[in-house]
């Protein structure tokens, strides 16, 4: 269910921004994909932050990444070192060059904020006790895909600072339950 909705997200992304496939703008492509077919999921009641777990294409994690708590999915949003592939969670770890691999590890460090920004957790070594919640965040990316102004050839920092710019504006007029406390939790999500 959750592939269908990456791939129709891809679509979407195609007529609304345009954003590229090849690069940071691919890169960023997948991951906004990813970020809609786990909202798309937790409206069935579905909280994990797993991706195409139920895909055929899903492989068991490793013994040593099962021990660590890693699941049977193709991406763990919350946790991209549990992916099938090693996958980066921060921009310095950013693996350059192109193919289709590097598009879907790379675009893990934009979901991984994304679940960071959502729930909470670890983030270069600073504690976020907790996230805006995924109602809020389900809103701040739609937003961001239908009418931020990305284009194609927008890149992470451009996706992060419409985001952070989009909390900033909700939270200083207090829009869609928006609090300035919840627009300096998604900035730091994304530091």
């Amino acid at each position: 269910r959750d592939s269908g909705v990456h791939e129709y997200t891809h679509a979407v992304i195609q007529h609304s921004s345009g954003l590229g496939t090849k690069g940071e703008p691919g890169s960023l492509n997948e991951s906004l994909s990813d970020i809609m077919a786990h909202m798309a999921a937790t409206t069935n009641g579905d909280t994990g932050w797993l991706q195409s777990e139920d895909s055929s294409a899903a492989t068991n994690p490793t013994a040593a990444k099962a021990a660590a708590g890693c699941q049977k999915a193709i991406r763990d949003l919350s946790n991209p070192s549990c992916s099938q592939s090693w996958a980066p969670n921060h921009y310095s770890q950013f693996i350059p060059g192109g193919g289709k691999i590097a598009l879907h590890e790379n675009g893990q460090i934009h979901s991984y904020a994304a679940y960071l920004l959502t729930e909470g957790g670890q983030v270069n070594g600073y504690d976020m006790k907790s996230g805006i919640g995924a109602g809020k965040a389900n809103g701040l990316y739609f937003y961001v895909i239908f009418s931020s102004g990305l284009v194609p050839s927008s890149d992470f920092m451009s996706a992060r600072n419409a985001i952070v710019n989009c909390a900033k504006n909700l939270g200083n007029c207090g829009q869609s339950g928006f609090t300035y406390n919840d627009a300096c939790i998604v900035q730091n999500a994304y530091a």
